[in-house]
């Protein structure tokens, strides 16, 4: 409950075709809204209320062969979500960004920035992290996707 006593929740839905999805809904004084916040297998989430009663989610992502990545919405007039990487196959941690500028050079994530990245993100950029990774994180070429100019641009940054 907000202050003013309306009711917020987070819940785990299913279709009949066994799409899961997890959604926030809050009344308030037009009745209930609801918004789309993740697709997945299956989710736990949690909610709380900041001193604004701005919402903060947090959900395990479930994606069916895994146990995934936890996700964090935070409300900023609009949900948002703070990216959440994870580790690609064949690695035993998720990537990092060792300068903190939003793109993972260290796509194996053993803490080095080394060719075996390059080679790795080679091995995966045309179809695995498209589609299991935010690709602001991978865009390393900037133009909104990945592609083989985002491998080009990864080994320019290892080069220089």
């Amino acid at each position: 409950m907000d202050s003013d006593e309306n009711p917020h929740i987070t819940f785990r839905g299913e279709r009949v075709n066994f799409d899961s999805y997890l959604k926030y809904a809050y009344k308030d004084g037009s009745g209930w809204h609801f918004e789309l916040i993740e697709r997945s297998y299956n989710c736990k989430p949690s909610l709380d209320l900041d001193s604004s009663g701005n919402p903060h989610i947090l959900s395990d992502i479930d994606l069916g062969y895994s146990s995934g990545p936890y996700v964090l919405k935070y409300y900023s007039g609009i949900l948002n979500e703070t990216p959440t990487v994870i580790q690609l196959p064949s690695c035993s941690a998720p990537p990092l960004d060792p300068d903190q500028d939003g793109l993972y050079e260290d796509v194996n994530g053993d803490t080095l920035f080394s060719f075996g990245d390059i080679r790795l993100f080679f091995e995966y950029y045309d179809v695995w992290i498209p589609a299991n990774e935010p690709i602001e994180c991978f865009d390393y070429d900037g133009n909104g996707f990945i592609g083989f100019g985002d491998v080009r641009a990864l080994f320019w940054m290892w080069g220089t």
